[in-house]
């Protein structure tokens, strides 16, 4: 049932964005949303290029005019003005996996009215699991759904 599903998993995010209105709502926890932009700031160089292209190769080298577009047409932020899904952004600010890299993303829902939010968490890395913050996190969760599905 589209309208109960709820996943906080990178494959669902990339799920999401290329079946727009199937689902009524989405909530990602620190999402890759720029596999290009991701490759240059994170600490998983090697994750992009595979992620990203769909091949291996040397996260040592510079990546190729092919590799830069293919990493760029595979990530959400090539395809967001199709979006018309909610979005609720979960971010933890620390993350050196995913390093926050969502403005274009939320700017452009924004600037088109789809509703959406973002949640930062100053002192969580990736996962989003100190206490104080997984409470919030978990609360604000429900919350947007409880919105999403009246």
């Amino acid at each position: 049932d589209p309208t109960r599903a709820v996943f906080t998993l990178y494959c669902f995010f990339q799920i999401a964005h290329s079946f727009q209105g199937f689902y009524k709502s989405c909530v990602a926890h620190n999402p890759v949303l720029n596999m290009l932009a991701m490759h240059e700031i994170s600490d998983i160089a090697d994750w992009t290029i595979v992620e990203g292209t769909g091949k291996d190769g040397d996260w040592t080298k510079s990546l190729t005019e092919e590799q830069r577009n293919q990493m760029f047409e595979s990530s959400p932020i090539a395809h967001v003005e199709k979006v018309v899904t909610p979005y609720l952004l979960l971010i933890g600010e620390k993350d050196l996996r995913v390093v926050p890299h969502y403005r274009a993303f939320i700017r452009n829902l924004l600037a088109r009215g789809i509703p959406c939010k973002v949640l930062m968490y100053p002192d969580s890395c990736h996962p989003i699991d100190e206490v104080d913050a997984d409470a919030d996190a978990s609360i604000n969760i429900i919350r947007w759904f409880q919105k999403s599905f009246k």
